[in-house]
C-alpha cells in the first residue's frame, strides 16, 4: 500500500471532530464504515496552510501526517482537502508568523517562503494570492483555462457558485451545466472533461 504525506490540524489536545489522535500511532477507519470526502474518514491537506481553511482558532495544532487507502482531491489551491482510511500524525509543524508554515514570510497563510502577502504558495512575493515567485501585482483568476481579468475576491463575489461546483466535482453523477454556465470560460465540453478528469485522478489514487 502506498504511503502519503499530508498535513492535519487538531485543537491543542490533538483532537477533530471529537477524535483524539495519538502522535506515532496509525488511527484506521473501520472496514465497513465507507469512505466519502467531506462525510467519512480522516481528512488531510496536502498543502500545510491549506489547514487553515478550516481552524482559525489560535491554539490549533498542525501536524505532518502520513497516509494510507485515500481518495485526492484535484482541486487547484492549497486549501484542497483529501480523505484517507488510515493515518498517522508523524510530527508537529512549528509555525512561524500568523498562519504561516513556510519560512521567512511577513504576510498572512502563506506556504511558500520570504513572502509578505497573504494566500501565496510561491516564493518572495509582495502581493496576495501568488503561486509565482517574486511578484508584485496580484494575478487575476484563471477560470477552466481562460482569464477571467477578476482578482479572487472580486471573482468570488461575482460568481459564488464556483464553489457549488468545487463540490460536485467529488461525486461521480453527472454535473449540470446549466447551473454553472456564468463561469468564464466554461462550455458543456469543458465541464465533462474536468469532471471525467477528476474521477480518474481518484481512482488512481486509490
Amino acid at each position: 500500500m502506498t504511503i502519503k504525506t499530508g498535513y492535519k490540524a487538531t485543537d491543542k489536545n490533538i483532537q477533530c471532530r471529537g477524535f483524539r489522535f495519538v502522535p506515532g500511532q496509525w488511527h484506521e477507519l473501520g472496514n465497513n464504515d465507507p469512505l466519502e470526502l467531506c462525510k467519512n474518514g480522516f481528512h488531510y491537506c496536502e498543502q500545510p496552510s491549506g489547514v487553515w481553511a478550516y481552524y482559525t482558532e489560535p491554539d490549533t495544532r498542525v501536524w505532518k501526517v502520513e497516509v494510507e487507502e485515500c481518495i485526492v482531491s484535484n482541486d487547484p489551491g492549497a486549501d484542497a482537502k483529501s480523505v484517507c482510511r488510515k493515518i498517522r500524525l508523524v510530527e508537529e509543524v512549528q509555525i512561524a508568523g500568523y498562519r504561516n508554515t513556510g519560512d521567512r514570510n511577513t504576510g498572512n497563510w502563506n506556504t511558500g517562503n520570504g513572502n509578505t502577502g497573504n494566500w501565496n504558495t510561491g516564493n518572495g512575493n509582495s502581493t496576495n494570492n501568488s503561486s509565482g515567485f517574486f511578484c508584485v501585482q496580484e494575478p487575476t483568476v484563471k477560470c477552466f483555462d481562460e482569464d477571467s481579468g477578476l482578482l479572487r475576491e472580486e471573482f468570488v463575489k461575482q460568481f459564488p457558485e464556483y464553489y457549488d461546483l468545487s463540490v460536485a466535482l467529488l461525486s461521480e453523477t453527472e454535473i449540470g451545466f446549466a447551473t454553472y454556465s456564468r463561469l468564464p470560460g466554461i462550455t458543456p465540453e469543458k465541464l465533462k472533461t474536468l469532471h471525467a478528469k477528476h474521477i480518474e485522478g481518484r481512482k488512481k489514487s486509490k
